[in-house]
């Protein structure tokens, strides 16, 4: 009867330390910081998950807790970075952040103008700058 088992300990083992967040190499303390040109900016509306199981209000709604100034991750704003930095406890290959922009511009356009001394008014294409530090 111990022949069905046979191995079944050895693989349950490696399965565990596959999945085991200390196995794989892993960052603590990071910090990732977006910066964004003037007309587009980060989604900061508050955000209510559908429930799946229909309206319950005593359903607990973990989503509410795992965004952080329109940041979706196991991230937190730092308290003294601005609106552009955000502080994660740790990290490794398999750790997401997603975030949603907005066209932040009165013209509802994505390509603005700025002036530049010696070239008058010039043309600025949206984009978006990441830093991510550990």
């Amino acid at each position: 009867e111990n022949d069905k088992f046979e191995g079944a300990l050895d693989a349950l083992l490696a399965e565990a330390k596959a999945r085991s967040p200390w196995v794989r190499p892993v960052a603590f303390g990071t910090m990732f910081r977006l910066r964004l040109t003037p007309t587009l900016g980060m989604d900061r509306t508050p955000f209510e998950p559908l429930s799946s199981l229909g309206d319950d209000a005593n359903r607990p709604k973990p989503v509410r807790f795992y965004r952080s100034k329109g940041m979706l991750g196991p991230v937190s704003s730092s308290p003294d970075g601005g609106d552009d930095l955000w502080i994660a406890g740790s990290c490794d290959d398999t750790t997401t952040y997603s975030f949603d922009l907005d066209i932040t511009s009165n013209s509802g356009h994505v390509i603005g103008t700025v002036f530049v001394e010696g070239r008058g008014e010039v043309n600025l294409s949206p984009g978006m700058q990441s830093c991510f530090a550990y």
